[in-house]
């Protein structure tokens, strides 16, 4: 699990998203590993899932394409376990 849980505030860039979300894939090992983190381990806000998808969306960062269709897809119609 990672250090600490991610949470977004008013100020955190969808480039500090990412840099946090790639530190986590990096602690759990896990590519994509934050997103699983999101949906099953609320140890990610979806808040930050949804600013992601939203940067996407603009294209003002990028994912891999499977990952990002995923993360599209789940931003259209939230989920959690």
């Amino acid at each position: 699990m990672p250090r600490e849980r991610l949470l977004i505030s008013a100020e955190t860039s969808v480039h500090q998203l990412m840099d946090r979300i790639e530190a986590i894939d990096r602690e759990v090992s896990l590519t994509f590993g934050w997103f699983f983190l999101m949906t099953h381990g609320h140890w990610v806000e979806a808040d930050v899932g949804l600013a992601i998808a939203d940067g996407l969306k603009k294209q003002r960062v990028r994912l891999p394409d499977a990952d990002a269709v995923v993360l599209l897809r789940w931003a259209e119609q939230t989920y959690g376990f």
